[in-house]
């Protein structure tokens, strides 16, 4: 969008009727990068794109630069970092501010994740911290401290977004720990067929959660033993008898 002096930028230079408190009221269709919009409690956001989809509906994104003072803290400051994206129909109205324009490129970057550090293939015993949850990769799927047994484990998909959707963002940056690599369980002419766990490993035994339509409480894996493809995998000593079942 040009930026001169002469383009009109501000919604009061775009022919919107301004009140004596410098307000005015837009309909969203009407909005452009840049327009403050203003809300409750002196929220303030800047809109940072907006979308016609047709139908007369449009998809807008914004970024609140000054939350409002009803929102206290309950809210840390990482929230309003990222932006809002909603759906809505072009004639809803907002409150803007007549005679401001932000340059949404003079906003702080919203803190990302850096992609080279997102996973693009995950692994059993891989965790996923987010917030005050932390993710655990088991066979089945991801499974969380606060799901019970009964609970359908999450795919990789839904765990990946909560590096890259804002939604999730906002409540907290992922942190990827994952599990010791394929090679450090590989046998060597002098190692042992059991590797024994130390009971501070976070290695969920493989008959944790569900397994061929059961489900079983997670349970935490005692050693690395081999099945009959001569693969190593966690398993508590209960279970160990399953990996040479028919």
């Amino acid at each position: 969008m040009p930026t001169s002096a002469s383009t009109p930028m501000t919604p009061a230079q775009r022919g919107a009727a301004v009140r004596p408190n410098g307000t005015a009221t837009m309909r969203l269709r009407d909005l452009r990068p840049g327009d403050v919009k203003l809300a409750r409690g002196g929220e303030e956001s800047v809109v940072l794109t907006i979308e016609h989809l047709g139908r007369g509906e449009y998809v807008w994104t914004s970024r609140v630069v000054r939350p409002s003072v009803e929102a206290g803290s309950y809210h840390a400051a990482l929230y309003w970092e990222f932006p809002f994206t909603l759906r809505e129909h072009g004639h809803t109205v907002f409150d803007v501010a007549a005679d401001r324009h932000v340059d949404p490129a003079s906003l702080p970057p919203s803190p990302y994740p850096d992609e080279r550090g997102i996973p693009t293939l995950f692994n059993v015993g891989d965790v996923v911290r987010h917030g005050h949850v932390e993710w655990t990769r088991e066979p089945q799927g991801w499974f969380n401290h606060v799901r019970t047994r009964f609970t359908e484990p999450t795919g990789d998909a839904a765990i990946t977004r909560l590096f890259r959707d804002p939604s999730f963002l906002r409540l907290g940056i992922p942190e990827y720990v994952p599990a010791l690599p394929p090679g450090t369980y590989e046998l060597t002419a002098d190692s042992p067929d059991v590797i024994h766990l130390s009971k501070d490993t976070a290695h969920l035994c493989a008959w944790s959660g569900r397994v061929d339509g059961v489900w079983r409480d997670r349970h935490l894996a005692t050693a690395f033993r081999l099945d009959v493809n001569r693969i190593h995998v966690p398993v508590c000593d209960e279970h160990a008898p399953l990996l040479t079942a028919d």
